[in-house]
């Protein structure tokens, strides 16, 4: 394919498109019509998680605004999740760069995940027991998967909570940290976490700009769904373009529009 060809795109040619309807759901895959409430969102997303980052390295992981591009009113997203956590169906984390920005999973993918990361066993012995003299490794995280994820559904804790309440000692919690399962909030507080979650982030945000740098090349830094779809995946874009192109539509990053020809993905105030 010619220079000229690649930047303008199949189906754009000399003028822009004139879209006919900014739709409220971002229409990238048949599959959305499926989709009737933030629960069926998330098990959307799961399910377009590449199958090769799930071997092991890492937990389906769904960012909330993946969601808000699924599901039409953010308000109901937002109460939705908070339902979600609290009946312990989902698990909420923060990413430590904003207030409202987190990545979520399904609870149990994260304690699944965390027990084939660590190497547990699921038949760990004393994972009830508060006091232990010298617990192992899988003692230690399976005590946390089995008391402490599995009754707290905030997205942090505090020290007191988890050493009173939950009889961890210093060392448990250095363990714990050191199995990335908590990292510190501020005095007293630990943000929940998950294991590998810093290599993930560094895989999605290549990604991302990667897909970013794909419309924006074009003349009019917009490009037809379709033509994105036929197109080489960078090596970056490890998590596939419809999992960057949720988190692009829900952060309003880029804008979905319909038109004639199909869904247009245009970069907004680029």
């Amino acid at each position: 394919m010619s220079k000229r060809k690649w930047m303008v795109g199949a189906g754009i040619h000399n003028k822009r498109h004139k879209p006919v309807a900014i739709i409220g759901g971002s229409r990238l895959s048949p599959e959305e019509q499926s989709i009737t409430d933030t629960w069926s969102a998330i098990e959307y997303i799961r399910t377009i998680f590449p199958s090769k980052e799930r071997a092991g390295r890492f937990p389906p992981i769904i960012f909330k605004q993946q969601l808000y591009a699924l599901v039409k009113n953010r308000t109901d997203v937002d109460r939705e999740v908070n339902t979600l956590a609290e009946s312990f169906r989902i698990k909420v984390f923060h990413l430590g760069r904003g207030d409202d920005e987190v990545m979520i999973l399904i609870t149990e993918d994260f304690t699944s995940f965390v027990k084939k990361y660590h190497g547990v066993s699921n038949n760990s012995t004393d994972s009830n027991s508060k006091y232990i003299a010298s617990p192992s490794k899988d003692t230690v995280i399976s005590r946390f998967l089995s008391q402490v994820v599995s009754t707290e559904s905030d997205i942090s804790i505090s020290e007191s909570v988890l050493m009173k309440k939950y009889g961890f000692k210093d060392k448990d919690l250095t363990a714990l940290v050191n199995y990335g399962l908590i990292t510190l909030r501020d005095a007293g507080t630990w943000w929940f976490s998950v294991p590998a979650a810093g290599q993930f982030m560094k895989i999605f945000l290549k990604g991302k700009q990667a897909a970013l740098r794909m419309i924006r090349m074009t003349r009019f830094k917009e490009l037809h769904l379709t033509e994105l779809k036929r197109r080489k995946v960078p090596p970056s874009m490890k998590l596939g373009i419809l999992y960057h192109a949720y988190d692009l539509a829900g952060s309003d990053s880029i804008k979905c529009i319909e038109s004639t020809s199909g869904t247009l993905l245009r970069i907004i105030n680029d």
